[in-house]
């Protein structure tokens, strides 16, 4: 898979337009807003609801977030959940923070992979079992 960024949900000529100043301002736990790939999201209401804690909230709170949410490794899930949340797009957006050749777009996942560790360690256990009862 190339990895690029994902901008093609930046540019809706409905949404709100703010400078990273304006972001900034919104770095409390009353007006939480984080920057990821140019697109402000007001995650005030999701911090209690947010899986990694509040903590990673907080701390990217009015500023861009862009790398750490890419360093995760976001489910599909996430990333559409994050819809809800956009307000709208950083017009002096600078991603230099963001590594040339990055995706920070929803990973793309086959059917039936997350079974794979789960038969293996199934297996195994099986294996083990009946080596140990039978064989010895």
């Amino acid at each position: 898979m190339s990895a690029k960024i994902d901008k093609t949900n930046v540019t809706d000529e409905k949404e709100r337009e703010f400078t990273s100043d304006e972001v900034r301002d919104h770095d409390e736990r009353d007006s939480l807003w984080v920057i990821v790939d140019a697109g402000v999201y007001d995650v005030t209401r999701f911090i209690d609801d947010h899986p990694g804690g509040e903590d990673v909230l907080k701390e990217f709170g009015g500023r861009d977030a862009s790398q750490r949410f890419l360093e995760v490794g976001h489910s599909a899930d996430a990333h559409e959940l994050m819809k809800k949340y956009r307000i709208g797009r950083v017009v002096d957006y600078d991603d230099t923070d963001v590594p040339d050749g990055t995706d920070t777009s929803a990973p793309e996942y086959s059917e039936g992979v997350g079974w794979l560790p789960l038969m293996a360690g199934l297996c195994a256990s099986v294996i083990a079992y009946y080596v140990l009862n039978y064989v010895f």
